[in-house]
């Protein structure tokens, strides 16, 4: 445990690539006798890989001996309603479900001006429902708990400047959406919001986003 610990003291100062040296020193060196097990399916609609070595380092300076599960890239939904997919083989204890709308609603990003306002909302409606059927699916058919990442664009709103003022405001149904998963996770014991688009305005999509990867 002694490694766990150094490795815990200086966190606030490690870099990115920090972390993978870090794992490699806890996972060859360090004795897991003490430390909790604990499954972690990770379901996504993008590219996240790289989050695994800082995930799993935090999740061993706090007390826990990981196991991740990676979902198929951007096929969550179908891998939440089969029962049979191996997610619920895994019998995951956590579950993280990172979805952007970018992937999951991209004509909505991309071509927001080829309908209007009522469309959109309407699909935005659509898309909140099948969110939150996800979760409850989850719910039924698993213990694990459950944080959902909420919604944010990556680039600037198809209007730019003038959304604010405009009639059909895309950052206004974004919230929208937001607050329907807000709700919803409130209103479910083992589901939870990881406010996603707060982490996003505190240090800007130009920083955490590379089109490429």
């Amino acid at each position: 445990m002694n490694i766990i610990n150094d490795i815990k003291a200086k966190l606030d100062s490690l870099k990115f690539a920090d972390y993978f040296q870090c794992l490699n020193e806890i996972e060859t060196f360090s004795d897991m006798v003490e430390l909790k097990p604990l499954k972690v399916a990770i379901l996504r609609s993008y590219t996240a890989d790289l989050i695994e070595s800082v995930l799993k380092v935090r999740l061993y300076v706090e007390g826990y001996k990981p196991e991740i599960f990676w979902g198929q890239f951007n096929q969550f939904s179908q891998e939440i309603l089969d029962e049979e997919s191996p997610l619920y083989k895994f019998k995951p204890d956590l579950i993280l479900l990172l979805i952007r709308i970018d992937d999951i609603l991209p004509q909505f990003v991309f071509n927001y001006g080829d309908r209007n306002a009522e469309a959109w909302s309407a699909e935005i409606g659509n898309l909140a429902s099948h969110i939150i059927n996800l979760l409850d699916v989850l719910n039924m058919r698993s213990s694990s708990q459950v944080i959902l990442q909420n919604m944010s664009l990556t680039r600037q709103p198809y209007w730019g400047i003038f959304d604010a003022q405009s009639g059909n405001n895309q950052l206004e149904l974004v919230n929208k959406l937001n607050q329907s998963l807000r709700v919803a996770c409130e209103t479910r014991p083992n589901s939870f919001l990881w406010a996603f688009a707060e982490f996003i305005s505190k240090y800007g999509s130009i920083n955490l986003y590379e089109a490429k990867a």
